[in-house]
């Protein structure tokens, strides 16, 4: 998949008139399934998730999680 940035890929979607989907994840599993569907469907997508798993993970080892 193309890499671009947040705002760009915001820019695109607005002029094409079309929603980016943002998905809470809360492990590696769930991040794991979210970007590999996007993957899959050539799609951006938003990753989210709450300030509890946050706390839970600490801030670098989530960061770890996403560079899958």
């Amino acid at each position: 998949m193309k890499k671009s940035s947040f705002k760009e890929e915001l820019f695109t979607a607005r002029q094409n008139r079309y929603a980016i989907g943002a998905f809470n994840i809360f492990n590696y599993v769930s991040a794991s399934a979210a970007i590999k569907a996007a993957e899959q469907l050539n799609t951006p997508i938003i990753l989210q998730t709450s300030t509890k798993t946050v706390k839970q993970y600490g801030a670098e080892a989530l960061g770890d999680i996403l560079k899958l």
